[in-house]
């Protein structure tokens, strides 16, 4: 249910393609339901209901060639949006809650060895942040959240986003042979101050992305390592904009545009606006790992 191009309220009808999607543009998204009911440009935000009305996502994103419905769309799971609606109705505002820690998959096989189970992996902590305060360490396997198993890092900061700031929750850990139950309070993500820009919608291929100078509470928030050089990271991402179906996400530290460095905020809007040919080249970090995205000017 949602208003496409804003002609109104509208019913489209399909199935849940899959579960647990992600790449879809959205920032942690690791939980996604796939849906092939058209969803269009206005419809986020919209109910994702069965056919006896009950709740089952709320519209978010698609992938689209044409920035039409192509039929694979997306919604954030219902028992992932309840505690933020619970926390809205209850507070009137809500925030997320934070842990201050890298979690990857890809832990070294050494490490998946000795723990036994495919678990997400400390990569990096946040000096000072909740997971290093509770005794969390590098190397450090996490098998389950509060009694709950989890088998990926977006998983489990899903899970931490939808506790909310203020909550505690209990780590199963894996370290060297033994098992831990770690307490971790959840702070608030980090204040982003300071250079920012926003493109809009059909501003170009990326358009609809928010960025914001790489500042230290820029890396504390999104758990970007010192090491990693680049000006400037994703804020947001407009699921309506030409970018969403790009793959780029919230937290992505851009390092290159077409070879070009990025130092600032300005320099990428610099470049952006004075790239020719038919092509962008755009290096990001995201997770550990350096990435390449190839996209078309518009």
């Amino acid at each position: 249910i949602g208003n496409p191009f804003g002609v109104g309220q509208t019913v489209t009808m399909g199935i849940v393609s899959a579960t647990g999607r992600s790449h879809a543009g959205v920032a942690d998204d690791e939980a996604l339901i796939q849906t092939d009911a058209a969803i269009n440009p206005g419809n986020s935000g919209g109910a994702l209901v069965d056919l006896r009305g009950r709740l089952v996502g709320v519209n978010t994103a698609i992938l689209s060639r044409s920035g039409g419905s192509q039929g694979v769309g997306f919604a954030i799971p219902s028992n992932l949006a309840a505690p933020i609606m619970e926390r809205l109705i209850e507070r009137g505002s809500d925030s997320p809650g934070w842990i201050g820690a890298i979690f990857l998959d890809a832990a070294p096989a050494a490490n998946r060895r000795a723990a036994g189970v495919e678990a997400p992996f400390v990569s990096d902590l946040t000096a000072g942040g909740p997971a290093e305060w509770a005794g969390l360490k590098r190397g450090d396997a996490v098998v389950a959240v509060d009694g709950t198993p989890v088998r990926t890092g977006n998983g489990l900061r899903d899970i931490v986003a939808a506790r909310g700031a203020g909550a505690w929750i209990s780590l199963r850990v894996l370290r060297g042979g033994e098992e831990l139950e770690i307490p971790v309070p959840l702070d608030p993500p980090p204040r982003i101050p300071g250079e920012r820009y926003v493109l809009g919608p059909r501003e170009g291929a990326l358009g609809g992305l928010t960025l914001v100078a790489l500042i230290q509470s820029v890396r504390d928030r999104y758990g970007i390592p010192e090491r990693v050089p680049g000006g400037i990271v994703i804020a947001s991402v407009n699921p309506e904009g030409y970018v969403a179906r790009s793959g780029l996400r919230e937290g992505d530290a851009i390092l290159e545009l077409n070879g070009v460095a990025v130092e600032s905020v300005a320099a990428f809007i610099r470049l952006y606006k004075a790239a020719v040919g038919d092509q962008l080249h755009l290096t990001y970090y995201r997770d550990g790992v350096t990435m390449n995205l190839v996209s078309r000017r518009r």
